[in-house]
């Protein structure tokens, strides 16, 4: 049973229902353009705003092009990029790439930037409050833009592999250009800084006080930490910096034999050394050594841990307390979590740590081919066929789908425990390619605290779909779509198709109004503040598509 998640852009339009609207919401339809007749407008220019509450797109009347915002275009160009829109992030500008006369400019919060011959991609601060790009003057030299300055110009351009990037707090950013001689430039904040034969893997720390990156010369790579070379070696991976941007370590080749670097300190184990790894805490470390005789081990804060002959991926938890992994060792695996060998298996899946606890849960399979699902030593019954077992948020719960030998029937399992509830599919198919279908969302949803839980069911017989919500089915539609609930939990709402048109439908009521489909892109959100869930639809009329935001606001009585 695997498991996806889809979105449709399915166009439809406005009706209005004469069922009663449910009584605890109010909705609201928010217009947010009118397709024009003789107006084409281009769907896969669509984009949504980080916030999900607004919508822009390309259109053509003729052979001028616009961009619209909510409905809203000033502006007529000869021609508008294919990427563009784009949205910051955050506070949700929106900039676009346009041509007039054989020049291409940028267009930001509605005011037009300096033209050039060439314009490339546009890439914001991670705050969205600066924006960067790539520009080519007419004598084919390249120099980025930043925040409407020009940086140097190099003869040989800008290295797309690379690109441009802005440190965490938005406050640097960086890139590399390419000298007359071939020789690569880091520039950072719109100033060139050392050079060197080629330059790679750029990165600030996540702190922003740190740039680090790769380069070489006669053949020897190197690390530059702000500005300072590292030692030589014949090949450098995994550059990493700790999450509280104290240490850089990476992956070195030196003598035909893998070692780590951390702090400029070499550390080699057995053969070889390589993936080293920082709790999320940043205060604990671990790679994986080769030993001599083809084994692997991780060493965890400088102590070694079982030999096996297969390595699996190692994780930390959230609080960096514990350390687990999968290894394989004699033709069985095992989760060895804190240096202690748990049961073994033929095969383990779906390895993971509760957000909130140093708790594991992963899937395993037996000899027999059956399934089961374990948290920490507790192990569950064994099934034919089960689906990825979830945590709750608060990590106190767990949950997933599972199918007994001989039965087509579906059930759920919570903290090891199955429900006496049957169902004919847990999950709503969806066609990967002609003829065969994968599952949409068949994991349960559980609430942001975790107290409350919903999982999708299909029934091929009568083609229909539905909720299940606490255990109590929400009644059935021709399809739905991802569930959320409300930040306070009391509330779940879903897209659903009826009578080929969606609606939304909160604590299993159905809304009053209906579309033809829902903006590729946008899912259900909802807004604490105005106590409602919103999303993006559109509509087919004959004059063209309309768009809209569809507000449900909460109506509870004080």
């Amino acid at each position: 049973m695997r498991r996806y998640v889809v979105f449709a852009l399915i166009l439809l339009p406005l009706l209005v229902s004469a069922n009663p609207q449910h009584s605890a919401v109010k909705e609201t339809v928010v217009s947010l353009g009118h397709g024009i007749s003789g107006e084409e407008i281009y769907v896969n220019s669509l984009k949504i705003s980080s916030n999900l509450k607004h919508i822009s797109y390309v259109s053509r009347i003729g052979k001028t092009f616009r961009v619209w915002l909510d409905g809203v275009s000033n502006k007529t160009h000869d021609g508008v990029t294919e990427q563009s829109p784009f949205f910051s992030p955050q506070n949700n500008r929106l900039a676009y790439i346009a041509q007039e006369n054989a020049k291409m400019f940028v267009v930001i919060d509605d005011q037009e930037h300096a033209r050039y011959k060439f314009v490339g991609t546009i890439t914001f601060s991670p705050d969205g409050s600066r924006l960067a790009y790539r520009v080519e003057n007419e004598n084919k030299k390249q120099q980025v833009v930043v925040d409407g300055q020009p940086g140097p110009l190099f003869d040989w351009g800008i290295t797309k592999e690379v690109g441009i990037i802005f440190s965490p707090d938005s406050q640097h950013m960086a890139y590399v250009g390419i000298n007359d001689n071939s020789s690569f430039v880091l520039v950072k904040d719109n100033k060139k800084m050392s050079s060197y034969e080629k330059i790679e893997n750029v990165i600030f720390s996540p702190d922003s006080r740190h740039i680090a990156y790769k380069a070489m010369e006669k053949g020897k790579w190197f690390v530059v930490l702000d500005d300072k070379k590292g030692a030589a070696y014949n090949e450098i991976n995994d550059l990493l910096f700790s999450p509280d941007g104290s240490q850089l370590v990476y992956s070195a080749m030196k003598n035909n034999r893998r070692l780590i670097v951390k702090n400029n300190e070499e550390i080699s184990e057995g053969s070889g050394t390589l993936a080293p790894s920082f709790s999320p805490d940043g205060r604990r470390f671990a790679y994986l050594a080769v030993e001599k005789d083809n084994k692997f081990c991780y060493v965890v804060d400088g102590k070694k841990e079982l030999s096996m002959d297969v390595p699996g991926r190692l994780l930390f938890s959230s609080d960096g307390t514990s350390a687990a992994y999968a290894a394989g060792i004699e033709g069985k695996w095992h989760i060895i979590k804190d240096g202690i060998r748990g049961p073994a298996f033929k095969e383990i899946e779906a390895f993971t740590y509760a957000k909130a606890t140093n708790n594991i849960l992963y899937a395993v399979k037996n000899e027999d081919g059956k399934y089961s699902v374990i948290k920490d030593e507790t192990a569950g019954k064994f099934y034919h066929a089960i689906g990825t077992p979830l945590f709750s948020p608060d990590g106190k719960q767990y949950a997933y789908a599972a199918m007994q030998q001989g039965s087509t029937d579906m059930f759920m399992v919570i903290n090891n425990v199955e429900q006496p509830s049957r169902y004919p599919v847990i999950g709503i198919p969806a066609e990967e390619k002609p003829g065969k279908f994968g599952f949409a969302f068949q994991q349960p949803y559980f609430s942001p605290k975790g107290s409350r839980m919903v999982f999708p069911v299909y029934d091929p017989d009568k083609k229909t779909a539905y909720m299940v919500v606490d255990g109590k089915p929400h009644p059935s539609f021709e399809s739905i779509m991802q569930p959320i609930f409300s930040d306070d939990e009391k509330h779940v709402a879903y897209m659903a198709r009826k009578d080929g048109r969606w609606r939304m439908v909160v604590d299993g009521e159905a809304g009053i109004n209906a579309f033809d489909g829902i903006i590729r892109g946008s899912i259900i959100a909802f807004d604490a503040r105005e106590r409602c869930f919103f999303i993006l639809v559109a509509s087919q009329k004959e004059s063209g598509l309309s768009f809209f935001r569809l507000e449900a606001k909460i109506n509870e009585p004080s």
